[in-house]
């Protein structure tokens, strides 16, 4: 999996044509706004490309302000038919983690996304379900791969954070 970047306490990878989007903390409009960037950057590098996206949110933080769930939102929006399915990976067990998964849940009921969105425990469930979902996006011999990938991404995740304002890799 390819680093896109690492800044404002959000790691970008990509892995063939999954992005996954790791909030290290709660959003901010820092996050959204490179978020966006990336998103378009990558979008407008493959006219016609389709894509999925795992967003991995740690239960114990708090939700991002509106202001900022809006700014998201509308990123993602932006993309149009161009996503073929999105993921939440919510980690932690017990009341906080179930209270967020079911408040993502009902957020993606209501925001009547173009696209398939789903909510998980685990992320193996996540990639199994793009796959199952978005098959042009994740071919079936893909799967382990992109498994493997997100692993390795993550435990690298549990390195330092860069310093502010180092470079980020876009």
């Amino acid at each position: 999996m390819e680093e896109l970047v690492h800044k404002d306490s959000v790691r970008v990878g990509l892995s063939g044509s999954v992005f996954l989007l790791q909030y290290e903390q709660t959003a901010t409009m820092a996050a959204a706004k490179m978020l966006d960037d990336v998103l378009v950057r990558r979008f407008d590098a493959t006219p016609g490309g389709k894509w999925a996206i795992i967003v991995v949110i740690d239960a114990s933080h708090p939700p991002p302000d509106n202001d900022t769930r809006d700014a998201i939102s509308k990123a993602m929006k932006n993309r149009g038919d161009r996503v073929s399915a999105l993921a939440y990976v919510v980690l932690g067990s017990g009341f906080r983690a179930g209270a967020v998964r079911a408040a993502l849940v009902t957020l993606n009921l209501l925001s009547q996304a173009a696209y398939p969105n789903k909510v998980f425990l685990k992320m193996n469930d996540a990639v199994d379900w793009i796959g199952a979902t978005a098959p042009g996006v994740l071919k079936a011999f893909d799967v382990s791969r992109t498994k493997l990938e997100i692993e390795a991404f993550q435990n690298a995740s549990h390195a330092p954070a860069p310093k502010p304002g180092a470079a980020a890799r876009v």
